[in-house]
């Protein structure tokens, strides 16, 4: 993606609306979730990927019970034995 300069205002309920040109670079479509976080004097804002509770990978996800997990700790978790 070219650099490129976007001012936005602030709206009265705190939003600010991402300029097309930047969704589209990003792939983010209406209701995609993203990632913010601040980095010293920025604040950060990407395309949120989720990953694995456990291992922190993000390939081979699925939710379960509002955690995500990816398929290698979920066959690990199938060998654990219940004290």
């Amino acid at each position: 993606m070219t650099p490129n300069r976007f001012v936005r205002k602030i709206e009265t309920l705190g939003r600010i609306r991402i300029p097309i040109k930047i969704q589209r670079a990003l792939s983010i479509s209406k209701f995609d979730e993203v990632e913010i976080y601040v980095d010293e004097a920025s604040i950060i804002l990407q395309k949120y990927t989720p990953t694995c509770v456990f291992c922190g990978k993000n390939t081979n996800i699925i939710l379960y019970k509002e955690k995500y997990i990816c398929e290698a700790c979920r066959e690990q978790l199938a060998t654990v034995k219940r004290n």
